[in-house]
Order: structure tokens, then sequence, then C-alpha cells
């Protein structure tokens, strides 16, 4: 028995250390955050604030008995510093995020959500973005050059459609790692788009006018999936 210990140490011992590391250590992808954004049962640690680069400071949103809002001043919205986003981040930038949120009735009020390509610890510089307004919903890109912090918006396209203000509307949006992109609000419907900005970070975002965000559920599998690889298959 003491010869078999012997061989079985030499024969490990042969094995370079990469293929053992490679058995025994597993790199935990994080875990996907499924949030209940009433007050006390959030775990904010799983979520941080970003702004964009003509933002002092992320915009605070407020905490509600059971949900989330943004609101902006006048003079916010006049300098275009009305933005509010909130992100987590999630392993492999792919699966589905599922929002309900409802909308104010000032004009241009916007909830959103973004994929992010290229978030800092506190900034959002590039990624795409969804806004649902109470006449649209509407797909854009963002890129930002960091040298110069200027910030280019595409539109990428959008379904116009009449959604209901102050009433809690769903929107699923899913994705991929090539940038493949299908979204629907309140199973409208589903929009398509290809090679847009996609990244591991995901958020709510908020703009123009006062917004509520009651949860937000990123998962691995679309409720998309079959109109989103037929339409991705074209």
């Amino acid at each position: 028995m003491q010869t078999c210990g012997l061989m079985l140490s030499f024969l490990i011992a042969l094995v370079p250390a990469s293929l053992i590391s490679a058995e025994i250590v597993k790199h935990p992808v994080p875990e996907l955050p499924c949030t209940d954004f009433g007050a006390q049962k959030w775990t904010r640690s799983q979520w941080r604030p970003l702004r964009l680069v003509n933002q002092d400071a992320p915009h605070e949103f407020v905490q509600n008995p059971d949900s989330l809002s943004a609101f902006f001043s006048p003079e916010l919205i006049k300098q275009q510093r009305d933005n509010a986003l909130l992100a987590a981040e999630i392993g492999v930038p792919s699966g589905e995020l599922r929002v309900i949120f409802s909308i104010g009735s000032e004009p241009g009020a916007a909830a959103g959500v973004f994929i992010g390509k290229d978030c800092s610890s506190d900034f959002f510089y590039s990624g795409t973005v969804i806004f649902v307004a109470d006449n649209r919903l509407a797909i854009w890109t963002v890129e930002t050059d960091r040298a110069s912090k200027a910030v280019k918006y595409t539109h990428l396209g959008q379904l116009a459609h009449s959604f209901a203000v102050g009433e809690k509307h769903i929107l699923k949006c899913s994705f991929d790692q090539k940038g493949g992109i299908a979204i629907s609000v309140d199973n409208t419907d589903v929009l398509s788009f290809r090679n847009c900005p996609v990244g591991p970070t995901l958020g709510i975002w908020g703009c123009h006018g006062s917004t509520t965000f009651f949860s937000a559920e990123a998962r691995n599998v679309s409720t998309l999936h079959s109109t989103y690889q037929s339409t991705l298959a074209r």
C-alpha cells in the first residue's frame, strides 16, 4: 500500500499544475439579480448608481414603499442632466432583462433599461438603451469619447404605440454576446436588432420626467426566444 501511495504521488507530480488547476478551480459567475425595489426588499450592494459624462454626480433615485422613482427639476432638464441610472453586473452578457415600471405625465418622460458595454464604477460610457414613453418604444446606442467627453446617440428604431401614464408596464429585453437584441413591452410586437453594443452591465434608466421602477429581473433564458432567434437567423 505504501508503494502504491508513493507511485500515485509521483504521477500527480508529473501532471502540469495548470491541468490540476483547471479541474479544481472554478470561476463563479455572478448571480443574476432579481430585485423587488420596495423598501427593505432589495440588496443595495448588488446595484450602483451611474452618471453620464455631463453630470457632476449620479442622480439619486427616491425610495418609495414599493418602488424607486426618479424626478428632475426644470433646471436639470434644461441642462440636459435629467438622467438617473442604476446598474448591476452579470457574468455573461446574454439572457433577458425584465422590468416593471410606470411613467409620469411630464412631456417626454421615459423609463428605460440599458445594457452597458463600457461602464466604470460610476460612469456609463457606451451601450444600448431602450426607452418607453407614453407614445413610443425606442432603442438607441450611446457612445462616449472619453477624451473629449462628447456623447453620440444613434437612434436605431422605434415602435409607435400608446403606453398609459401612471400604470404598470412590463418591458422584456433579450440580448446575446453577438449584439442581438429583441424588445417587447406589454406583449406588443417584438423589435429586433443586430450588432448592438452589449456587455455585462444591466440597469434601469429614468429621464426627462418622473419614472417609477417596481422590479428588475435578469434571466438566463429568454421568453422572446423563438421570435428572437428566427429574426437573427435572417
